[in-house]
């Protein structure tokens, strides 16, 4: 019977579906629209039910009118809008399902991938199964980023390309364009350079390397390894240069997202204390400075990594511990060796150097399929009595303190916590400066407390998972050392153990919530749409709100990841506003302009990290609140209408109009306060004002800054306006307010024939000639026509569009197009 499976899980079908059955069996719950992953209320999910609703409505993706006053999502070279198969999936199938079916699909690919390069290496099929899982889950933590997830499959499938180039197969070229090209549209751009970096790696590797003798010295007919690859790579990149292009043209323009800090990149790497999360990826006390990294691989492929040094290794997987220690060194927080590559072109646009265990985690499975391949071979593990006499004083000591620390706790707890606080009040809060009550300080005590806890409490699936794991290994790996399990037996049994730790410990990670709290539609959302009053929606201080009025008074309780979403859902945090059809000033996007962020960042958003930003300043809540207040020509100009905050305004200045109080039992009374005297979309500017911009481009430093300067004087009454003047002369302009000075009044009536996402036309009629603004972001793309004849876009208020209009009575039309972004890609690079 057994002999029967060998044979059955060798055929392609059944290794595939091997391979694809932990992930399915742990994703069902999403695969049928049943749940979503917490955090994606705010990111991607409102992206990809923008794309679906618009594909499905006939409207354009192109331009997002509902966030930061217009964006193109689709520039970012993430989430694969411009990518043939996510057409097809998101415009037939309901935007979650086919959400979570891709994130599926690329972990099953990802996971087959590497079990099919092991197996052109020769490797037993144990050995590949291993790899495979190991490989297939190291990035769950981030399983409900689809653009990671997508990226996944890449890596291995390409070291599978190369390495068929490399034994005179021509077909792998044409693969590697179409998956490299796939990377562009569709996934992520650390993720996709670094593994284009490590496949270069790869076949200047196999260059050098002769299969027959299994010896490295130049051979020219290996040659066509490396010309083969630079074909593949530069086919996948002009295959998907139409993703390319618009990048180009917005990188040059975002907020501080395109190239990153040299010492600012290599923050966020690994540290010492992530070795911890090799026995429990869980391991992340809130007294150390850990990454991000879980660094976790499963208790069975860790003995088996450790115990390859000892076997003996072909050149090839030489490169690949290489390929490990290397991701390791880059991986490090403050890595020198990602500091120099850092100076480097294009890798001087990657941050966060942890992420090159991408590329570690791909090799380390490798290496342990490759090792289970050894023990079948008949290789013995050195060391094993000592190593199973480790996991075994590990097992046993963190059980023990475990149940100690419960048992002490079970009895003592409270007296613990009473001696903390009394000490606290003692002796620390005097010296405290945030203004908050005593009460406030010990909820804070009790949430570290429980964090704490947490770390080591046997009752804590987060702790006991792992631990179980732990002593499994130990019981497995002694009964291999006594020789009551024999060598086939132990291969088959530490496949089956991984992938029951992998799933049951990652399955503890599975952050979830029901779909439904994602599809009801929040209170203030309801009432914005009944008031039927358009204007864009400001979320006050959202982060603060939560530690303020949800996780300090939680205390020593948990606050679940459903508490956490309604909280977004109900400020229309991030993105959520798409969801529910609002319009916010705020966005969630990489690629955010910059001249924009200046402008928001000022405003109390959680979503900037670039200019002044009023979030993170000094004071409290009422202090910021106050400040605010004082930027009310701000809010007018941008089409702020209604604030959503936590903390109250002034209603002589924000008179409140609507509150729901939400979660219980902490109660968190959410408040809508109107700003009325918010510019509408469309209107004819009261005055206008000229400066003169310092460069043709009109992008520089300076033009921006001068401008912004400029837009804080702007009135807070009427609808006065400022346009920036190019130095160079606007052609085919019979009305240029930056040739000759007009005069303008504000009279005329303005209406909207047709709005939608990248079109909007409009009827003007005006006894004078008027200027006419638009209150979206003047970014590449766009074009305005006055009776089908295009005429010029002057960057307005820093930020948004407006053009003249003549006297009499005219339609004007703005466009937004992709062959707008072609030209002036031709004329920004040609």
């Amino acid at each position: 019977m057994i002999k029967n499976f060998d044979q059955l899980v060798q055929k392609k079908w059944c290794a595939f579906t091997m391979c694809a059955l932990p992930f399915f069996i742990l994703l069902f719950p999403f695969l049928i629209g049943s749940a979503v992953f917490v955090g994606l209320d705010t990111r991607q999910y409102p992206f990809y039910f923008f794309y679906n609703d618009s594909l499905t409505s006939g409207n354009s993706f192109l331009w997002n009118p509902l966030n930061y006053s217009g964006f193109p999502i689709f520039v970012s070279i993430t989430g694969g809008f411009l990518f043939p198969i996510f057409f097809v999936l998101f415009k037939f199938l309901p935007y979650i399902e086919a959400y979570h079916w891709i994130v599926f699909l690329s972990l099953a690919l990802s996971s087959y991938g590497t079990f099919i390069f092991l197996r052109k290496l020769n490797v037993h099929y144990l050995g590949c199964f291993m790899a495979a899982y190991v490989f297939g889950f190291s990035q769950w933590i981030w399983v409900g980023d689809v653009v990671i997830m997508v990226t996944m499959p890449l890596l291995p499938l390409s070291f599978l390309w190369i390495l068929e180039l490399s034994r005179g197969k021509n077909y792998p070229i044409f693969l590697l364009a179409l998956g490299i090209a796939y990377g562009i549209l569709a996934g992520m751009f650390n993720y996709l350079l670094e593994t284009i970096f490590a496949v270069g790696l790869f076949a200047i590797f196999l260059f050098f390397y002769t299969w027959n003798s299994g010896q490295f010295f130049f051979c020219s007919k290996n040659i066509k390894t490396l010309y083969g690859s630079i074909i593949g790579v530069g086919g996948g990149i002009i295959l998907s240069f139409y993703q390319i292009i618009p990048t180009l043209v917005y990188t040059p323009l975002s907020a501080g997202r395109g190239s990153i800090d040299h010492w600012g990149a290599v923050s966020g790497g690994i540290v010492w204390s992530d070795l911890f999360k090799l026995f429990s990826p869980y391991f992340d006390p809130w007294f150390l400075n850990g990454s991000y990294e879980r660094f976790y691989i499963g208790i069975m492929p860790l003995i088996l990594f450790f115990a390859s040094f000892w076997f003996k290794k072909s050149g090839v997987i030489r490169f690949f511990y290489g390929l490990f220690f290397a991701s390791v060194f880059l991986s490090l927080d403050g890595s020198w060796l990602f500091w120099i590559l850092h100076h480097v072109p294009p890798f001087n646009l990657l941050h966060l150097s942890f992420r090159w265990m991408f590329i570690g985690w791909f090799a380390a499975a490798v290496i342990v399929g490759w090792a289970v391949d050894r023990i079948m071979a008949g290789e013995e593990i050195r060391y094993v009595p000592k190593i199973a006499g480790f996991f075994g004083i590990l097992f046993w000591g963190l059980f023990g303190a475990s149940a100690s620390v419960f048992t002490a706790l079970f009895f003592f707890q409270e007296r613990i916590l009473g001696l903390l606080k009394n000490y606290f009040r003692d002796t620390m809060y005097a010296a405290t400066s945030g203004g908050f009550s005593l009460e406030h300080y010990y909820n804070y005590i009790d949430r570290l407390f429980l964090q704490t806890k947490n770390l080591i409490d046997i009752t804590n699936p987060m702790f006991f998972m792992p631990l179980i794991f732990v002593g499994v290994g130990w019981y497995v790996l002694s009964r291999f050392r006594d020789g009551t399990i024999d060598r086939l037996m132990f291969s088959r049994l530490i496949v089956i153990i991984t992938v029951f730790n992998l799933s049951a410990v990652w399955f503890v990670y599975s952050r979830s919530i029901d779909a439904g709290v994602l599809k009801t539609k929040p209170a203030i959302a309801g009432f914005i749409e009944t008031r039927g009053v358009d204007g864009r929606v400001l979320t006050f201080l959202r982060k603060y709100t939560e530690f303020e009025k949800l996780q300090i008074p939680a205390g020593g309780n948990e606050v679940s990841f459903t508490e956490l979403s309604v909280l977004n859902r109900e400020m229309l945090f991030a993105n959520t506003n798409l969801l529910y059809g609002v319009e916010s000033a705020e966005i969630y996007e990489p690629l955010m302009s910059r001249r924009m962020a200046r402008v928001v960042a000022l405003t109390g958003s959680n979503l900037v990290w670039f200019g002044s930003v009023l979030a993170a300043e000094s004071g409290t809540p009422q202090d910021k609140a106050a400040k605010l207040e004082t930027r009310k020509n701000i809010l007018n100009f941008l089409n702020i209408r209604y604030i959503i905050s936590a903390y109250p305004f002034d209603d002589s200045v924000f008179p409140k109009i609507f509150e729901t109080t939400i979660l219980p039992p902490y109660n968190i009374p959410i408040g809508v306060y109107e700003n009325a005297s918010a510019r509408p979309r469309f209107y004819f500017a009261s005055s206008l004002e000229t400066i003169l911009q310092a460069s043709p481009s009109g992008n520089s430093l300076e033009d921006e800054i001068a401008a912004f300067e400029k837009l804080k004087t702007i009135s807070e009454d009427g609808l006065s306006i400022f346009v920036e003047c190019e130095v160079e002369k606007i052609p085919n302009s019979k009305l240029n307010p930056c040739e000759n000075q007009i005069i303008v009044d504000g009279k005329g009536t303005i209406e909207a024939i047709t709005k939608k996402n990248t079109i909007s036309v409009l009827k003007t009629s005006s006894q004078t000639p008027q200027f006419l603004v638009f209150s979206e972001n003047n970014l590449p793309g766009w074009k305005a026509y006055i009776d089908n004849r295009e005429t010029p876009i002057y960057t307005t208020g820093s930020v948004y569009m407006g053009v003249a209009v003549p006297e009499g009575e005219h339609e004007g039309r703005f466009e937004f197009t992709y062959k707008t972004i072609i030209d002036e890609f031709l004329k920004r690079y040609w």
